[in-house]
Parts: structure tokens; C-alpha cells; sequence
């Protein structure tokens, strides 16, 4: 079964979550982060639209679950 269509509102901000498949960080480098901004930048411009913050957080590695054997 498909996702169920966006709900947006004109003129309010969007909370964008950015990563690949099975949730690694995408964004590796900091050369990665400027040219994801650079990126956004451009598609924010392209658009008319304003791009009013934008925050990139570089969470810590996720430690794989390990089953308890008794």
C-alpha cells in the first residue's frame, strides 16, 4: 500500500529528515554538508522560496541489538 499524499500548508516551514536506506547518516563529510546546503540553496531559489534555517545534525553511530542468550 502507497504513502498517503502530503498534508502542506502554504507558507509554513517543512521538517525535512535526510537519510538512506535502513536510517545510516547520508552525510558523511563536511564537504557532503556544504554541498547538501549549496544544493538547497539552489532548489530553494529555483522554487521562489525562502530558506529560513536549516540544521544538520551528525548523530552518533547506531550500535547494533545484540540478542541476550541465557
Amino acid at each position: 500500500m502507497g504513502r498517503k499524499p502530503r498534508f502542506t500548508l502554504p507558507r509554513h516551514p517543512w521538517h525535512i529528515v535526510q537519510r538512506g536506506p535502513n536510517r545510516p547518516t547520508c552525510l558523511l563529510k563536511p564537504a557532503d554538508c556544504r554541498l547538501y546546503l549549496e544544493i538547497m540553496q539552489q532548489a530553494a531559489r529555483h522554487e521562489g522560496q525562502a530558506q529560513t534555517s536549516v540544521l544538520i545534525k551528525r548523530g552518533r553511530p547506531r550500535q547494533p541489538r545484540v540478542a541476550e542468550v541465557y
